[in-house]
């Protein structure tokens, strides 16, 4: 062989194996989308060999300019017209490139939900811990069971988020690195027979710390990055391959090992083996913003029904959004609900909970301060109490009206000894009441208050800790000051009644750290459409996650895992949550909520879901007596009606819109009444909704067969500007051929509640009865009671 080609090869060789030759640097891409890119990108700019660069396109000239290229937690795609991507990153690969998958772009969620190198591995569950370990018991020690990455050097340490994603290792892949619990959190390996292009699956999320803001990784974390980029730089090809090419020898094969997975190891949780479970604290939420204003009768309902499904600790609204929601308070306002009704509706529960053994725990979310554009009382008279996000705070939107959450700021000693003073309060008027259950128990963006108040603070903290970085010392302050917080409240409620519980529902991961009685966080989704908790495998693993960590610092804290009967959810999947957090290990479980069961109108109430708590929660079920719903639900004195005319007297024009309308003497609050007959209606004009106000309609129906009830709509609905529909809400009819009051609340969708666009409210009733139904007293108005409805 000639010495220039001799020379050729070896400078060849020295290129793909990302040496810089003659003053060349190794290109490396960071794809532009995914939290922590600006971090990593000058973490890795810190490399003198390296020439860092954002790409922002996956087409493979693009990628032919790089050596090695990273996801950074990447989930979105930002070229829209980026086409074949995992072939594209397949083919990058095949030709000896590199690429470093990090947390969720690991195969966990989003665009690579489904991992485009399944011969390394695939995601297996989102952790909350922050240790990483060695793949062997003596970690450090040079073996050749280890992998090269970390061979000789890695040893225990905290990763800096908040979570990982655990891994499964697939067939061509290693494991670098493991977590507490022996789960694979870095897989490298090599996934073609025919090149040595690299992958390095990372769970990890390195440059963004567990405040969620980009910090540089450091100390072991930053080694483990630039070990991993070194690994992957040292790839190679023996020959170039084309798009084509490389789609015909593993596209199908990808595509098949998925399957499998999917088929096998990815259920992880066969539900035909769950079991029914023996949970200790059993509570369930009524509907916080819905309050559950009643008459007696119906709080001895509601109690008897916690009986009968098996719980026994029931949430119910005390403080919040700025307000008390019971009468006399001293310290906060009473709600325009408990004014309206004149009714102490937690004295009426804790009463009826007491004959049942229920335990009563008033939830308090301390910090909320009215809705967006309809600021709480306190607020108004000090805004300089406004909590603010980062975001606010430097485009300027600092006005309790303007904001789109109105929030206090947790840092502030007025807010916090208020709110004390507050539950102190509550508590001491309701003696029977168990315990409070606290709810938004965070900063509003889970991140930081930026009010000048915490922002001063906030400096004084960075000064008295030099060692940490500008990010780091957000985090840390924001951590102490929630969990300060809930310290104090615990002493000074200890003093208030001894022994009193305190039950969280809690986002951040150190929440932990709360000296809780009762710990819930979310292991089911609200909606159906949330892939956070779309397989048994998920929620299993999010109750897996509270289970291991609620006892972590108070050895006393019950794990409850929460789950949610979700609007359309199925019975049967709602019955595998409940076993799935049983199998996870925790002691005690909470349902989200009453509402799902029984509704507002507790007149109907939903039979087979309550069937199913019953039998999971060791209830003792027994069928209800009938109620007549104007038993329930107090009637207030009238307001306006925004109809002109609700009523329906004879030669009296009206703004209501009438289809195939008819008239009959008399009517039930007047001289005549509506008849609708199969497929006609009664509508309303749109009415522009004011910001953060809810909306009520009610009416007066009486069917002719009791079987028509189902096929009888009373409809609450939101318009948009353009007067599209945009949310409706419909009414149950009871089957009886007697006059019943139907009414609905809502507030309006969130475009209402914030007044940044135009939104309308209207009301309907239409029916596709056999027979004809009567109508009278049609009402919609402004407040969360349906008012009395008079001629």
């Amino acid at each position: 062989m000639g010495f220039m080609k001799l020379l050729g090869i070896t400078v060849l060789g020295f290129w793909l194996c990302g040496v810089a030759v003659a003053g060349e640097k190794v290109a490396i891409g960071v794809y532009g989308q995914g939290h922590g890119v600006n971090s990593m990108i000058s973490f890795l700019q810190r490399n003198d060999n390296y020439n860092v660069k954002l790409f922002k396109s996956i087409t493979p000239e693009n990628l032919k300019q790089y050596k090695v290229i990273v996801f950074n937690n990447s989930s979105q795609l930002m070229n829209k017209n980026d086409k074949r991507i995992v072939t594209v990153l397949m083919n990058f690969v095949h030709n000896g490139g590199g690429i470093l998958f990090t947390h969720n772009a690991a195969a966990y969620r989003g665009m690579f939900s489904n991992p485009p190198f399944p011969w390394i591995g695939f995601s297996k569950a989102r952790i909350e811990d922050r240790l990483v370990k060695g793949t062997e018991s003596g970690v450090g020690a040079a073996s050749s069971e280890t992998h090269p990455i970390v061979r000789g050097w890695l040893k225990d340490f905290d990763h800096m988020y908040l979570d990982h994603i655990s891994l499964i290792v697939g067939s061509r892949g290693t494991v670098v690195a493991s977590d507490r619990y022996n789960q694979p959190v870095v897989i490298a390996g090599e996934p073609f027979d025919d090149s040595n292009g690299r992958v390095v699956m990372m769970g990890l999320m390195p440059a963004l710390n567990s405040g969620d803001h980009d910090e540089e990784p450091v100390g072991l974390e930053g080694k483990l990055v630039n070990e991993s980029v070194k690994w992957l730089m040292a790839g190679h090809a023996a020959k170039q391959v084309d798009l084509k090419k490389t789609s015909q020898l593993y596209a199908r094969v990808r595509r098949k090992l998925i399957r499998e997975h999917e088929k096998n190891a990815g259920q992880g949780i066969n539900t035909a083996q769950l079991k029914k479970c023996n949970f200790d604290w059993k509570g369930i939420y009524m509907p916080g913003r819905y309050l559950p204003v009643m008459s007696r009768k119906a709080a001895e309902i509601l109690c008897a029904d916690m009986k009968r499904m098996g719980l026994n600790a029931l949430i119910l609204p005390g403080i919040g959004y700025g307000v008390a929601n019971f009468p006399s308070s001293k310290i906060l306002p009473e709600s325009s609900v408990i004014k309206d009704s004149q009714i102490d509706y937690l004295k009426l529960i804790c009463d009826a909970a007491a004959k049942q053994g229920v335990a009563v725990y008033g939830m308090v979310m301390p910090f909320n301060a009215g809705f967006a554009g309809n600021p709480s009382e306190f607020l108004r008279e000090y805004p300089q109490l406004l909590q603010l996000t980062e975001h606010e705070y430097t485009t300027g939107v600092t006005s309790p009206y303007k904001v789109a959450v109105p929030a206090l700021c947790p840092d502030n000693p007025v807010v916090r000894n208020r709110m004390i003073a507050a539950v102190g309060e509550m508590l001491r008027s309701y003696p029977q009441m168990a315990g409070i259950s606290l709810d938004y128990i965070r900063y509003k963006d889970d991140k930081a208050c930026f009010c000048k108040y915490s922002r001063t603070k906030r400096q004084e903290f960075m000064v008295a800790h030099p060692k940490l970085s500008s990010a780091a010392a957000k985090e840390k302050f924001s951590e102490h000051g929630i969990v300060s917080f809930v310290k104090e409240l615990r002493e000074a409620l200890n003093k208030v009644r001894p022994g009193i519980k305190i039950h969280a529902y809690t986002h951040p991961t150190w929440a932990n750290k709360f000296p809780l009685d009762i710990h819930s966080k979310r292991a089911s989704a609200a909606v159906l459409s949330d892939t956070n908790f779309k397989t048994p495998e998920q929620c299993y693993y999010a109750a897996l996650n509270l289970t291991r960590n609620a006892r972590r610092y108070y050895k006393n804290t019950k794990a409850a895992p929460l789950a949610d009967l979700a609007h359309g959810k199925p019975l049967k999947r709602f019955r595998n949550e409940i076993r799935v957090i049983g199998k996870a290990g925790a002691d005690s479980i909470t349902v989200w909520s009453y509402g799902n069961f029984s509704g507002l109108n507790q007149a109907l109430p939903n039979i087979p879901a309550m069937k199913v708590l019953c039998e999971e929660l060791n209830g003792t079920w027994q069928e209800r007596a009938p109620v007549n719903p104007d038993e329930l639900a107090p009637i207030i004195p009238a307001r306006r009606n925004l109809i002109k005319n609700g009523y329906f007297a004879p030669d009296k024009s009206s703004n209501l819109t009438m289809n195939k309308v008819s008239y009959k003497q008399p009517g039930k609050i007047g001289k005549q009444c509506a008849i609708l007959a199969s497929g006609a209606s009664i509508k309303t004009p749109l009415f522009k909704t004011a910001p953060g106000v809810d909306y009520a309609v009610s009416a007066y129906l009486k069917l002719s067969n009791p079987n028509d009830a189902d096929k009888v709509y009373v409809r609450l609905y939101f318009f948009n500007k353009a007067k599209k529909s945009i949310y409706c809400r419909i009414s149950r009819v009871l089957p009886v051929t007697r006059w019943q009051r139907v009414h609905i609340t809502r507030y309006g969708p969130w475009s209402a509640l914030s007044g940044k666009s135009t939104v309308y409210v209207g009301a309907d009733i239409f029916s596709r009865a056999s027979n004809n139904i009567e109508i009278d007293g049609f009402k919609l108005e402004k407040g969360m009671l349906p008012s009395q409805i008079k001629q």
